[in-house]
């Protein structure tokens, strides 16, 4: 299994297998539309990735500027939403830089990114949860709605994480930073265990995956925490 950060530097069409067989209800699909009314809306988002979440609004919007810290998910990115490239604008940067646009974005989108920026910095979550809020707001429309999507638990039965530098978030966003949360089942779909095992294996290890074989999962479950602020 390889890192995280290198799955993100070298390996994008994997992580789209990934992606691709998660939320196979669209549970995460369905709130997100239904969050907001998003025709004619400029979105600015973080973590873009290989445009999971993009996929899901970008037909509605009039805009999307999207930002990653790698360009290999990007260009991955741009090839997924190629019929977009006319409404879609990506570059490089690090969520704790985030760019400010000429003209304001009317709504803010990130998914499973800002957490791994925690785990970075794991010894200073405060401040860095109020530089990354901070930044934004000034490239955000006064209320402009924020939408923050990260993990709470993958082949697990009840919703949750390990993690401390990413309970700490929560906890930040929930009591000091004015977010709600809803917690949503994303579970992942594959036609054969034997492609979760391999699909899962790569992300999560190989405990995951002798578990999977074992029980010759078809379905994995996983839970999503999304943060909304008005």
């Amino acid at each position: 299994m390889p890192e995280m950060m290198e799955i993100y530097k070298h390996h994008a069409d994997q992580y789209d297998a990934l992606v691709n067989a998660e939320d196979y209800q669209q549970n995460l699909t369905r709130f997100i539309r239904e969050l907001m009314d998003w025709n004619g809306l400029s979105v600015y988002e973080a973590g873009i990735g290989t445009g999971r979440l993009t996929r899901q609004i970008i037909e509605q919007c009039a805009f999307v500027y999207g930002f990653d810290r790698e360009q290999h998910m990007l260009d991955q990115c741009r090839k997924n939403l190629d019929p977009y490239a006319d409404k879609l604008h990506l570059a490089v940067a690090e969520n704790t830089a985030l760019p400010t646009l000429d003209q304001q974005a009317d709504v803010f989108i990130e998914g499973w990114s800002f957490g791994h920026t925690m785990g970075e910095n794991c010894d200073r979550i405060p401040e860095v949860t109020e530089l990354i809020l901070s930044n934004l707001s000034r490239t955000l429309k006064q209320d402009a709605p924020m939408i923050i999507i990260e993990t709470l638990g993958t082949h697990t039965d009840s919703p949750g994480v390990d993690s401390p530098s990413l309970n700490s978030f929560y906890e930040l966003l929930e009591n000091r930073h004015g977010f709600k949360r809803h917690t949503l089942r994303t579970d992942y779909s594959f036609p054969t265990w034997q492609e979760a095992a391999k699909v899962m294996v790569f992300f999560f290890g190989d405990s995951m995956g002798k578990d999977i074989t074992t029980k010759k999962l078809k379905i994995i479950k996983e839970f999503t925490g999304v943060w909304v602020r008005y």
